[in-house]
């Protein structure tokens, strides 16, 4: 069999040309290969356009009648037997298919272990059993996830081939080659079956409009197609062709956009909440490490590009990555944790997004409608301030600070960018000892009036150059040092707090006052911060509400599902405490009260945490 590549570059109806022509062939003993890239869409194409393509193409019967053809999609993704094929494939027809019959049909298809084992009769007589008929067209996705440490790619291929050449019915084959090309003799193996292969290849931005139409309507929808440029602006500059990631963003960013709609500032805000979701979400998804990623909270001010140090500019680091990649919108990307976790994992913090919503509210606001907002937007864009405005905007942005009319982040950010007029001397410009304590004084101020912020230090801006000397570098982290101090006496303070008020209600058995505790951003701490021994002594005294609500608390701080081993070591010590307490109090329970059932729950789900997180 002659192998041929036609290679059709973003023109689907190329392909699907093809694919009629040779669904209109009467006798074919061949198959067709779409290859594509992971992520590129080939999937989603062939499911949704081509399948359909496929369904309106007339099979010819009998005496001139025709029905139409039907396509028959299996994956073999972590195939790993050539038995189950035939299997799959009965499935698929058949998807109403029992037990009983699926096991018969699994030991009919032994014969599938070696491909050139099966004769034609035998073949026939599979065929019918599983009503695979000419009509059918056979898709094969995810060639290249097959499991090949158990099963030879030529197994696979030579099972296709029966089908196409013994059975002649008609089979498409989905794969990414670049996955499976070192494999031995592929190339060979692949001419006896594939004749064609076509290269798939289409642009998210022709795909992005089918996927919101389908999946979205409403308002959601009509949202998706007005940021339509900048997501896939985002998307071009990381560099992200994959549909999956695409997909991902969508399906993600629906419940934020639910959250926000209704909230005054709703478009500043969610366009902040969807940068931040899109460029982690890139990122994330092309595999880096976590450590990797915490560098995305220094994209807002990185200034790499300004070096000109030789040492500086042969070291190329992840970050100098990032900014070349995110330059177009550097300062417009924000680092949220409670949006990286939620990428992650799933798990969306309601606490802390309410606080997130609230507190950009807040800035856009001030941004709108205060002078000291206005003053802010002219700083952070100091290079359009005309000359003889800049004395005055400086002074008056001075009187606000002291006035503390400026949040945590805007005083750093503020901090920043008057470090760099005395840096480029304008205009003489001195940031001098008195100025400096003016902008202590005002942070300390905002802080205790709002009380311990968990992600405060990664929402602060950070020198990541030389560029300004060492100087200006000192400076400005003694005086991100000095907010961290203040920060981290209000958590001791609060942490205090939160966990005698904790105690309290616990104690009381007040099970709708333990319930806030056990939502949102409190929780965390509150697993870290417990005595074991104090919650053990209490647990085992309490009614059965109490213990069920604790037991509640548990599941819905760490669902089976979203351990991943990052839980902090204080937590780990309180789940071990607390196993161990458990253990010895149902060990000396003889005989085992109706409430001990509680309590051996518990205990299970305990082991399942430990053990989750390697600990025996």
């Amino acid at each position: 069999m002659c192998l041929m590549a036609i290679f059709i570059d973003e023109d689907m109806k190329e392909i699907e040309q093809v694919i009629s022509r040779y669904l209109g062939e009467k006798d074919t003993d061949y198959a067709i290969m779409i290859n594509g890239e992971w992520g590129c869409g080939k999937t989603y194409y062939v499911r949704h356009n081509l399948s359909n393509c496929i369904n309106s193409i007339p099979y010819q019967i009998k005496h001139g009648d025709t029905k139409k053809y039907s396509a028959v999609y299996v994956s073999l993704y972590g195939l790993s037997n050539i038995e189950e094929l035939p299997y799959l494939l009965a499935k698929s027809v058949l998807p109403f298919l029992d037990g009983k019959l699926a096991s018969s049909i699994r030991g009919f298809a032994g014969g599938f272990a070696n491909y050139f084992g099966i004769e034609k009769e035998n073949f026939k007589e599979f065929s019918k059993l599983f009503e695979i008929r000419q009509d059918k067209v056979l898709i094969f996705d995810d060639l290249e996830r097959i499991n090949f440490e158990k099963v030879h790619i030529k197994e696979v291929l030579g099972a296709i081939n029966q089908y196409v050449e013994v059975g002649r019915l008609k089979a498409i084959v989905i794969s990414d080659e670049s996955k499976i090309d070192a494999y031995d003799d592929f190339k060979n193996f692949k001419e006896k079956t594939i004749r064609y292969t076509l290269k798939f290849h289409r642009p998210l931005s022709e795909s992005f409009d089918d996927i919101v139409s389908e999946k979205e309507n409403g308002d959601y929808l009509a949202f998706l197609k007005e940021q339509k440029e900048l997501i896939l602006k985002v998307f071009q500059l990381g560099r992200c062709k994959n549909l999956r990631t695409l997909i991902s963003v969508i399906d993600t960013f629906r419940e934020l956009f639910i959250k926000v709609k209704e909230e005054k500032y709703a478009s500043d805000i969610l366009k902040d909440l969807l940068i931040s979701l899109l460029v982690y979400s890139i990122e994330y998804k092309n595999g880096e490490k976590k450590e990797d990623l915490e560098k995305l909270k220094e994209l807002t001010s990185y200034l790499g590009w300004l070096s000109n140090r030789e040492d500086e500019r042969n070291r190329i680091e992840y970050i100098d990555k990032l900014w070349d990649k995110y330059n177009d919108i550097n300062y417009d990307y924000h680092y949220y944790p409670v949006i990286n976790e939620y990428v992650v994992n799933g798990y969306l913090d309601e606490n802390e997004i309410d606080s997130l919503v609230s507190e950009l509210g807040t800035k856009y606001g001030k941004q709108e409608e205060t002078p000291e907002g206005e003053l802010f937007k002219k700083i952070c864009n100091w290079r359009l301030i005309e000359d003889e405005d800049f004395l005055v905007t400086i002074k008056e942005t001075i009187v606000a600070v002291e006035a503390a009319k400026y949040s945590i982040e805007e005083l750093t950010e503020l901090y920043y960018q008057f470090l760099k007029f005395e840096y480029y001397e304008i205009e003489e410009f001195k940031f001098d000892s008195a100025l400096d304590e003016t902008f202590r004084k005002s942070a300390e101020i905002v802080m205790k009036a709002n009380g311990f912020d968990l992600y405060i230090e990664t929402r602060l801006f950070h020198f990541t150059s030389n560029i300004y000397g060492e100087a200006l570098l000192e400076r400005y982290k003694e005086y991100i040092n000095y907010i961290g101090e203040i920060n981290r006496g209000l958590r001791k303070d609060r942490d205090q707090n939160i966990i005698a008020e904790f105690m309290d209600c616990f104690r009381k058995g007040d099970t709708g006052k333990m319930d806030k505790f056990f939502s949102g951003l409190n929780c965390k701490y509150l697993f870290e911060n417990l005595d074991p021994h104090a919650v053990s002594e209490v647990l085992f005294v309490s009614k059965v509400s109490t213990i069920e609500g604790f037991r509640g608390g548990i599941y819905d701080r760490y669902p089976d599902e979203l351990i991943n081993n990052q839980l902090s070591q204080q937590e780990m010590n309180f789940i071990k405490g607390l196993y161990g307490d458990i253990s010895v109090f149902l060990d000396n329970q003889h005989p085992k009260k109706m409430s001990s059932v509680w309590y051996q729950m518990m205990l299970q789900k305990l082991k399942r945490i430990l053990g989750q997180c390697g600990e025996n």
